[in-house]
């Protein structure tokens, strides 16, 4: 029983760095999405730290919201550690990452703060996201 738990976390482990190393030194895109979208439909404690290194433009968050809501890895919601993730992307991206996220659909950035409802920080994020909204 302890060597397959042993396993199951170190599958885990690999898993995450596999994620960061893809994104950081291997130049990929949607398989590093994949791979963080695992790791939240797993509920690894690990998603924190690989979502920021991994989730780092508005295209990886917009894949990543994908794969989750397309139901590959098991499961159709985001959930709320992953929309707690998401929110804390959208608060703290500057006005200028925000305005190159919101290129682009499938899901749109409109759609993914409509499914997450981040709280605006300043009056610009709250012009920003009902901007979108219109």
């Amino acid at each position: 029983m302890m060597f397959w738990r042993r396993r199951k976390i170190s599958t885990i482990c690999f898993l995450a760095q596999l994620a960061i190393y893809g994104r950081e030194r291997g130049m990929m895109k949607d398989m590093p999405a994949l791979l963080t979208a695992i790791l939240a439909a797993r509920g690894s404690a690990l998603l924190p730290v690989v979502f920021a290194r991994v989730i780092n433009n508005g295209r990886m968050l917009r894949n990543f919201v994908q794969i989750l809501r397309s139901g590959v890895t098991g499961r159709r919601s985001l959930g709320t550690r992953p929309k707690k993730l998401v929110q804390r992307w959208l608060q703290n991206a500057s006005e200028e990452r925000l305005l190159q996220a919101s290129v682009g659909n499938a899901p749109s950035l409109a759609d993914i703060v409509k499914m997450v409802h981040p709280r605006p920080q300043a009056a610009w994020q709250e012009a920003f996201f009902a901007w979108l909204d219109w």
